[in-house]
C-alpha cells in the first residue's frame, strides 16, 4: 500500500483571493470562488460567465486547478478540475493484525499524482436564502496502483441583510472512501467535516470581515478568519489567520479580469 495524503488534496484552498483570508471562505465564496468551497454560494455574482485558472506550491506539492462557473434558468452551475503531483512518496506495508496502527516501510519510493473532477450547482429560494451541493470525483495514482472515490458535499447561505451572510456547509456527507486497487482492496475515508461561518461589510470604510469555525467528527475544531480593504475600486489588500498560519495577499481587477496573489507563512 502507499503513504498518501488520501484525497484531502481536495479541500486545500487554491484561489488565491480566498487563500489571503485564510481561507475564510464559508459565507463570502459566491460565483467561481464557491465551486471548489461552499457550493450555496454558485448562483452569486455580477457576471453570467465566470473562470478561473490557479496554481500552488504547497509542502513540496504542485498544484493547478481550473473553475468555471454559468448561470443557467435561475441556477448556479460550477464545474472544476484539479491535479496534484506530489512527486515521491513512501511504500509502506501494513500489519494484518492492526493495519491502521502497524506501518512498515518497504524502502520503495513510489511516484504519486491525484486528479479531481468536481460539479455544483446552487439555487436561491428567496432573497435571503441559498442552498447548493457538489459532487466530487477523485483519482489517485501511486505507481502501479490506483484509487477512485467520490464525495457529496451540501451547503446553505442566509442574507438577513445585502451587507451581512452566515453560512454553513458539510463535506462528504455519506462519509465515502478512496478503495485502492490492492489484493486488500485497502481504503481511506475521504475529508468529512463542518464548517459554520460568517461574513460582513462596511461599506463606509469598504471593509469586509469574514470568520469561520470548522469542526471535525472527532469534534476538533479549526478558526479561520480574514479582512479585505478595498483601497479602490480595481485594488485591494488582503489579511488571513488559520490557526497559527498567517496569510496575506492582493488583488488587482483590470476591466473583466481579476489577479490574485496569495502568500502564507506557516511558524515552524
Amino acid at each position: 500500500c502507499v503513504a498518501t495524503p488520501t484525497a484531502a488534496f481536495t479541500r486545500v484552498t487554491l484561489a488565491p483571493s480566498i487563500l489571503a483570508l485564510g481561507e475564510s471562505s464559508a459565507a463570502r465564496v459566491q460565483s467561481v470562488t464557491a465551486v471548489w468551497a461552499n457550493p450555496a454560494g454558485l448562483h452569486l455574482g455580477s457576471t453570467s460567465t465566470e473562470t478561473s485558472l490557479s496554481g500552488a506550491h504547497i509542502y513540496q506539492t504542485q498544484y493547478t486547478q481550473f473553475s468555471l462557473r454559468h448561470m443557467i434558468w435561475g441556477w448556479g452551475v460550477g464545474y472544476g478540475l484539479r491535479y496534484a503531483d506530489f512527486g515521491e512518496v513512501p511504500e509502506i506495508r501494513g500489519s494484518m493484525v492492526t493495519p491502521s496502527k502497524i506501518l512498515t516501510p518497504t524502502g520503495t519510493q513510489l511516484t504519486y499524482q491525484a486528479y479531481a473532477h468536481t460539479l455544483g450547482i446552487s439555487k436561491k429560494l428567496s432573497s435571503h436564502l441559498s442552498v447548493g451541493s457538489r459532487w466530487t470525483y477523485i483519482y489517485e495514482r501511486a505507481s502501479h496502483v490506483n484509487a477512485t472515490g467520490a464525495s457529496l458535499d451540501v451547503g446553505v447561505v442566509v442574507a438577513p441583510t445585502p451587507t451581512w451572510r452566515i453560512a454553513v456547509y458539510t463535506t462528504n456527507i455519506f462519509n465515502q472512501a478512496m478503495t485502492w486497487t490492492t489484493p486488500t482492496q485497502r481504503q481511506d475515508k475521504l475529508p468529512q467535516y463542518t464548517t459554520l461561518g460568517g461574513y460582513w461589510e462596511l461599506k463606509p470604510i469598504d471593509v469586509s470581515f469574514s470568520l469561520d469555525a470548522t469542526v471535525t467528527p472527532q469534534r476538533n475544531m479549526f478558526i479561520k478568519a480574514g479582512l479585505q480593504h478595498d483601497l479602490t475600486s480595481q485594488l485591494c489588500w488582503q489579511l488571513g489567520l488559520n490557526q497559527t498560519a498567517l496569510h496575506a495577499g492582493i488583488g488587482l481587477r483590470i476591466s473583466n479580469v481579476q489577479l490574485n496573489v496569495a502568500w502564507v507563512h506557516q511558524p515552524q
